[in-house]
């Protein structure tokens, strides 16, 4: 009569299973994590970006007007005197070939469904732009250009400056 020896089985119990289960969901939902915070400052930087870039047009626009000037032999600061601290400007969105303009009013800038910041868009971009100037002097202006927006209830701001002088 033949014997039948059990062999030594190898494998995984229940319990190893288990722990490799848990070991491989703690790895992937960290994985998860890392892409969530990734995606998210993404997002931040792009929005930085883009508030550096409407201040950068504010001062920008501010220099235009005064090389305007110069070129049409007005006084070199003629509409750059309504942008004070207590009624900052904004840039005015002219049609093509008119020049651009400062003005006061809302500071939202608006946003158009190509992506492109005009006056006549209708859907707000979720940044607002302040110009102010301050005198330093007979010839020079101090400009900042400030732009703000929300991420998540906090406001963020970019605040960019530079010194306007009548060069000529």
């Amino acid at each position: 009569m033949k014997q039948y020896h059990h062999k030594n089985q190898t494998g995984f119990t229940l319990i190893e299973t288990l722990f490799a289960v848990l070991i491989f969901s703690t790895a992937l939902i960290s994985l998860m994590a890392i892409a969530g915070r990734g995606i998210s400052a993404t997002n931040t930087a792009k929005q930085q970006i883009v508030a550096q870039y409407l201040a950068q047009e504010g001062l920008e626009v501010v220099r235009n007007i005064r090389d305007s000037n110069f070129i049409s032999t007005a006084q070199w600061d003629t509409g750059l005197d309504i942008c004070t601290s207590a009624n900052p400007c904004n840039v005015v969105y002219a049609p093509a070939g008119a020049p651009l303009d400062l003005g006061n009013g809302s500071s939202q800038v608006l946003q158009d469904s190509d992506g492109f910041f005009t006056d006549t868009a209708t859907v707000p971009s979720g940044f607002t732009r302040e110009i102010v100037l301050t005198a330093q002097g007979l010839d020079e202006y101090l400009v900042a250009s400030t732009v703000s927006w929300d991420v998540k209830g906090l406001v963020r701001t970019v605040v960019l400056e530079t010194l306007l002088t009548n060069w000529q």
